[in-house]
C-alpha cells in the first residue's frame, strides 16, 4: 500500500507498507559429523515500512529526496554460518533467524553552473539479529555483518564542448564506517578472532574522463582507487582451528578463504566504437 501527496508540483510526500515472503525449501548440507543431511528451511518474510519525500527546487538545479524505513523479517535466511566452529572440518549452513533494521538515506543532487553536476548520497543503517534460540553460540554480536552503519559517496561531474567534440570529467569518494565482513562464534572471539573479521572505515576515490568523438566513437581513462587503499572486502571469509589432518592437540589456527585484500589502484584506457 503506498499513499501519495503533492505539496507542490516539485515536492512530494510519501507513505508505504509492503509486504513479502520467500517459501522455504529442503537443501542438502552437512552434519556436526561432516555427514550428509536434508536440511529444512523456513520461509522468509518481510515486511517494511518507508515514509520519505522527493523534492525539485530552484528552477530543477536542485533535487533533494530522502526517506526513513523499518524492515522487520518474520525470517531472515543468514548464509554462510560455520556450526561446527570447533572442527577442523568448517560446516557452513544456512540458517533462519528474526531480524529488524531501520535506518535512513538522503539523496541530493546540484547544477550550480549549467556544465556542473554535484551528487552526494548518504544512507544510515541499524540491522540486528533477534532471539538467536538455539544458535546462540554461533554468533557473538547482534549486529548482521556486512553492512557498514554509515556510508555514503560524493561526486562531480563536469562537461566541456571542445570543438566538435565533449569531454566528460568524473570524480567520486564512496566512504564507509565500521564494520563486520562475517559472524564469528562466541568461542571464536574469546579466542581474539574479531580483528581478523572487521574492516576499520575507509574511503576510496576515482577519478574518470571521456572524450566524446561524435556519436559513434570514444575515448575513456580512469584511475579507480587513487590512493591505493586496500582493506577486507565484505566477502571475506576466516576459519579458526587445527588444520585439516592434523593430529589431536595441535593449536588452531587462523586461516582466511582468499588470500587477497580489496581491489588495488588500478587504471586504463577504454575505446569505445557505436554501429
Amino acid at each position: 500500500m503506498r499513499l501519495e501527496h503533492d505539496l507542490t508540483p516539485r515536492n512530494l510526500l510519501y507513505a508505504m507498507i509492503s509486504t513479502g515472503a520467500s517459501p522455504g525449501d529442503i537443501a542438502i548440507s552437512t552434519n556436526a559429523e561432516s555427514q550428509p543431511q536434508a536440511q529444512e528451511l523456513r520461509a522468509e518474510t518481510l515486511t517494511a515500512y518507508e515514509v520519505g519525500s522527493k523534492n525539485r527546487f530552484f528552477g530543477n538545479r536542485l533535487q533533494v529526496n530522502g526517506d526513513l524505513y523499518y524492515n522487520d523479517y518474520g525470517g531472515y535466511q543468514t548464509v554462510g554460518i560455520n556450526i561446527t566452529p570447533s572442527s577442523i572440518f568448517p560446516t557452513f549452513n544456512t540458517i533462519v533467524l528474526p531480524l529488524k533494521s531501520y535506518g535512513a538515506e538522503l539523496e541530493v543532487q546540484a547544477r550550480p553552473w549549467a556544465n556542473g553536476t554535484i551528487s552526494v548520497n548518504a544512507s544510515y543503517t541499524n540491522a540486528r539479529y533477534g532471539d538467536f534460540g538455539q544458535y546462540a553460540y554461533l554468533f557473538s554480536k547482534s549486529e548482521v555483518p556486512g553492512v557498514a552503519p554509515f556510508q555514503g559517496s560524493v561526486a562531480y561531474e563536469h562537461r566541456l564542448k571542445l570543438g566538435s567534440a565533449t569531454l566528460l570529467l568524473h570524480g567520486d569518494v564512496h566512504f564507509f564506517t565500521a564494520h563486520d565482513t562475517m559472524s564469528i562464534s562466541q568461542a571464536w572471539a574469546a579466542a581474539g578472532v574479531g580483528p581478523f573479521v572487521h574492516v576499520q572505515s575507509q574511503a576510496v576515490g576515482d577519478l574518470n574522463a571521456t572524450l566524446l568523438l561524435g556519436p559513434h566513437y570514444s575515448i575513456s581513462a580512469y584511475v579507480r582507487n587513487i590512493a591505493d587503499t586496500r582493506f577486507i572486502p565484505d566477502d571475506w571469509l576466516v576459519n579458526y582451528g587445527p588444520p585439516a589432518l592434523s593430529p589431536p592437540g595441535t593449536a588452531s589456527v587462523l586461516s582466511a578463504d582468499r588470500p587477497n585484500l580489496s581491489d588495488p589502484r588500478t587504471f586504463g584506457v577504454i575505446l569505445s566504437f557505436k554501429y
